[in-house]
């Protein structure tokens, strides 16, 4: 699911830490004043199991880890996801 995410986006990297059946992946992109995480565990059978944005400040070096999103893909609107 996330490499399909990736390679529509044609950006960013997914992450990996744990092992088995602790393990997650996760892809971080960023908008200006935004990190938006898609994160998917073993557990969850390769599926997305959580969506979220996050608001942080300019300075936040995570920003610079996590690739922009695309602007075709702009507005990014997580409205309508159950929460």
């Amino acid at each position: 699911m996330l490499r399909g995410l990736r390679n529509q986006l044609g950006v960013g990297d997914v992450q990996k830490t744990g092992d088995a059946a602790s393990s997650i992946e996760w892809l971080c992109y960023s908008l200006p004043g935004e990190l938006v995480w898609f994160v998917s565990s073993a557990m969850g059978g390769g599926r997305l199991t959580e969506v979220a944005a996050e608001v942080i400040e300019p300075s936040d070096p995570r920003q610079s880890l996590c690739s922009p999103i695309p602007d075709a893909f702009r507005p990014v609107s997580l409205e309508g996801l159950d929460r």
